[in-house]
């Protein structure tokens, strides 16, 4: 019986700021927004806030608004 704290099997699931759909971590883009500019970051290792984009043409065509609209608050 495995132990139930194992995470063996885990796969880490994320969330695309664009269209709000659950995908598995490894299925996204990770970006960082670093001086109002999106830097992605393709190895994971940007030390900064990381944000994902899934690989749909509709969301990565409207991140450049969803970065505007992060601004303004």
């Amino acid at each position: 019986m495995p132990n139930k704290k194992s995470k063996v099997g885990y796969i880490p699931v994320r969330t695309c700021v664009v269209c709000k759909g659950r995908y598995h971590q490894s299925d996204l883009y990770r970006f960082a927004v670093i001086d109002s500019e999106i830097m992605f970051d393709l190895k994971r290792r940007i030390p900064s806030r990381g944000y994902y984009v899934c690989n749909k043409n509709e969301c990565l065509e409207k991140l450049n608004k969803w970065l505007l609209k992060k601004n303004k608050k």
